[in-house]
């Protein structure tokens, strides 16, 4: 694996960085997701009694 993915001008960007972020970003996505689901499904509990 590359420790540089690119370089513009003074500014590098490292893969580990670019990884980071990734990840921090599907976490996120992830969360979000599983928070409206958990939202829908105690909504339905809720109802239902």
């Amino acid at each position: 694996m590359y420790p540089e993915l690119f370089s513009i001008g003074p500014v590098t960007v490292y893969t580990y960085g670019v990884l980071l972020a990734a990840s921090y970003l599907l976490g996120l996505q992830f969360a979000i997701h599983r928070a409206r689901k958990w939202k829908r499904v105690r909504a339905a509990c809720s109802t239902a009694a």
